[in-house]
């Protein structure tokens, strides 16, 4: 389970214990934040680019391929109709010939977040108050 936690002390910054770690998230002073960490949507994105490189290194660790970095640069933009659009640019150190950097092409929607981001998700709520 993660737990996330906010107090009427800090604005909008809320702690998330996830195992044994902990992460803070707020938003930004432009709205209304104190800049305590990544936004919510920033997490988002960031999971999402995490996800994608994970995924890929471990096709390509599977593979047996040589690899240096991969690097995800993700970013979000709201659209009109309120919907959102996630950009991903994925750049990878490595001699790729034609049919693996199809192969890589292909694999790297299947990541967990990237299917879930973009398929249709359920989210049920309870209160406890």
């Amino acid at each position: 389970m993660i737990t996330t936690k906010t107090t009427t002390k800090d604005q909008y910054k809320t702690d998330t214990a996830v195992r044994d770690y902990n992460l803070q998230m707020d938003n930004s002073p432009a709205n209304n934040g104190g800049n305590y960490g990544a936004s919510p949507k920033e997490h988002l994105t960031a999971a999402l680019g995490g996800c994608t490189t994970m995924t890929l290194k471990m096709y390509i660790e599977r593979k047996g391929w040589e690899v240096g970095s991969i690097t995800a640069d993700t970013s979000f933009e709201m659209k009109e109709d309120r919907s959102t659009a996630f950009h991903i640019h994925i750049s990878i150190e490595g001699d790729f010939d034609e049919k693996q950097q199809k192969r890589l092409k292909a694999i790297a929607p299947k990541c967990p977040v990237h299917k879930l981001l973009a398929g249709n998700s359920e989210i049920t709520v309870s209160w406890d108050f």
